[in-house]
């Protein structure tokens, strides 16, 4: 019988949530199985492994249950090979629960609708952790229930607090004279409060960043916020500005788009300078665009490793015909039209003119560094949401909600 087992355990994480991971075991604040050569966790591949005797394991330990329900929303990919040839154990754990990467992948999204509410759900004078709970008492006090793992209930010295507000393992409290004082993990630096410069008059927590919002109206972030939802061992793909336009891109005309015969008739009748749409298609994560002409017939796709990018900011992009040369001019032996595209970046927000998107994550984002002034905030999830005296909306950060869900949970109308 094999004595040895190879545990690998690959984290499908953000980089906040692989930052709390990754310090929790580096200070022996999760619970974990004895290792023969100590537990290793990779930053680069946001990976944890360690060789254990055949058992007990991770796995069969309930260790791996308890590390998926602290940190619900990561998927956790882990496979444990055994000394001898023994065919090796995979399995996949979300929301505390394990099964095949499929059930994974629901489990997370369940995770994902869980902590949205939960942070809905906060008020100014009471609040919920993964597992803590506090609340402001009437003298000002405050009292706290639950899970104690990273100090996060550590709050019964304060005084004086006015509004409270919890990430998922830290808390924060405002005092009445606009001070802040926080207590919890600091992985992300998401506790560094008492060194603001300013007046605070609002707090609201992220899963792994605080929100503080000033007596000038100007908001600003502890810790940090997450502009997308990351997939494991995939560089994050970079953001998209409007300094980064004009772009000039290829039409993909070829045999694996179907129909490329009467698109290559269509493109017979297009000339330089017209105006084209662009159709965000979005499959099993990927983002590509369909080209389509003035008369709304497709001639192609549009293939960019920024699409993700270029999707937050499409309302606001004119596309045209940069150049063509149709099938009919092109050198005997070529079976597709070419095209490129010009991208123009119009500037402007027409928010007011378009209901708001209804696809979960897809809204603008704007960085809160250039936010004009606003008079609330609330954190949800892995962003923060600022609303401005005229009611105008501004998100930095990843949440797994509509934009008309965010305008919802800040009480404006569509």
């Amino acid at each position: 019988m094999a004595n040895y087992c190879y545990n690998k355990i690959t984290a499908g994480a953000t980089n906040s949530e692989w930052q709390e991971i990754s310090k929790a075991f580096s200070n022996d604040q999760i619970d974990w199985p004895a290792s023969m050569d100590g537990t290793d966790c990779s930053d680069w591949s946001k990976e944890i492994s360690l060789t254990t005797k055949w058992s007990p394991t991770p796995w069969n330990e309930g260790k791996m249950e308890a590390l998926s329900r602290s940190y619900p929303s990561v998927l956790f990919h882990y496979v444990a090979e055994y000394e001898g040839g023994e065919r090796p154990d995979s399995v996949w754990f979300a929301n505390g629960e394990e099964g095949n990467k499929k059930d994974g992948e629901s489990y997370r999204k369940q995770a994902y609708k869980a902590e949205v509410e939960r942070f809905m759900s906060a008020t100014a004078t009471a609040a919920d952790g993964i597992e803590h709970r506090v609340e402001i008492m009437p003298d000002g006090r405050v009292a706290a229930d639950g899970e104690n793992k990273f100090g996060e209930c550590n709050i019964f010295a304060w005084a004086n607090i006015k509004q409270i507000s919890c990430g998922n393992w830290h808390t924060v409290g405002l005092k009445k004279d606009g001070t802040l004082v926080a207590c919890g993990s600091n992985a992300n630096g998401q506790c560094d409060v008492s060194d603001i410069l300013g007046r605070a008059v609002a707090v609201s927590c992220g899963r792994y960043h605080t929100a503080i919002l000033l007596d000038n109206g100007h908001a600003i972030i502890k810790g940090k916020l997450e502009q997308e939802a990351q997939a494991p061992n995939v560089q994050e793909e970079s953001p998209l500005s409007a300094t980064d336009f004009p772009l000039v891109l290829d039409l993909g005309l070829n045999k694996y788009v179907t129909g490329w015969e009467k698109m290559n008739e269509r493109i017979e009748h297009i000339s330089a300078g017209d105006e084209l749409t662009l159709k965000k298609v979005s499959k099993d994560g990927e983002v590509t665009f369909e080209v389509l002409n003035m008369r709304g017939e497709k001639i192609g796709n549009l293939y960019f490793d920024r699409a993700k990018g270029l999707a937050k900011l499409l309302k606001n992009v004119k596309a045209t015909v940069a150049t063509v040369t149709p099938l009919s001019q092109r050198r005997k032996g070529s079976k597709y039209a070419a095209m490129t595209i010009r991208l123009d970046y119009m500037g402007g927000d027409n928010k007011a003119e378009k209901k708001a998107s209804t696809t979960l994550g897809d809204y603008e984002q704007t960085r809160v560094a250039s936010w004009p002034a606003v008079t609330k905030i609330k954190s949800v999830f892995d962003a923060v949401i600022g609303v401005t005296s005229d009611g105008k909306l501004f998100v930095d950060g990843f949440c797994p909600c509509s934009e008309a869900d965010l305008m919802r949970i800040m009480g404006l109308t569509e």
